[in-house]
């Protein structure tokens, strides 16, 4: 078993507790929160619901409508070896155009005990004219490259996202 697949099965149980609390509407706020703050006292509105893969995701909006303060959901990646990766995955500070739309991506490459990482993300769609829902698409890819030049990339597709306040 490639230590790729081992880091998988590893962080699977720890997901399956992620989704748990962030399902529950009293973990929703213990994940979004961080703790009590005063700007998340002040009011921004919450939204939550799925991936189309099944995975919670919860987003918060500043009060104004003009940026996503927070989104958290868990995904959930085929790899080319076999196994499926499986973690939770967000993002901060996402602005909101005027008529609903946003789009963020993000790519970044690391070493890990000598195992390179190469991420690829983006998160793309739009709230509907009353800002009661959002709909869009999540796609995440990550390649993990072993010193002995093996390589798995798991990819989670376009997952379609849907959440409602």
């Amino acid at each position: 078993m490639t230590a790729i697949r081992v880091r998988a099965m590893l962080l699977t149980p720890a997901i399956a507790v992620l989704a748990t609390v962030m399902a529950s509407p009293l973990g929703a706020e213990m994940v979004l929160a961080g703790g009590p703050s005063a700007s998340h006292r002040s009011g921004g509105v919450m939204y939550g619901g799925t991936t189309s893969n099944g995975w919670p995701v919860i987003v918060e909006v500043t009060r104004n409508g003009r940026l996503m303060k927070r989104v958290v959901a868990g995904i959930s990646a085929d790899c080319s070896q076999g196994a499926t990766y499986t973690f939770p995955s967000g993002w901060r500070y996402v602005r909101i155009a005027g008529n609903g739309s946003f789009k963020a991506t993000y790519n970044d490459s690391y070493l890990s005990d000598g195992l390179e990482v190469t991420v690829s993300e983006s998160f793309a769609g739009k709230f509907n004219r009353a800002r009661t829902r959002l709909t869009g698409t999540w796609r995440v890819s990550t390649t993990f490259r072993e010193v002995d030049g093996s390589v798995d990339v798991c990819d989670s597709g376009s997952l379609r996202v849907v959440a409602r306040q």
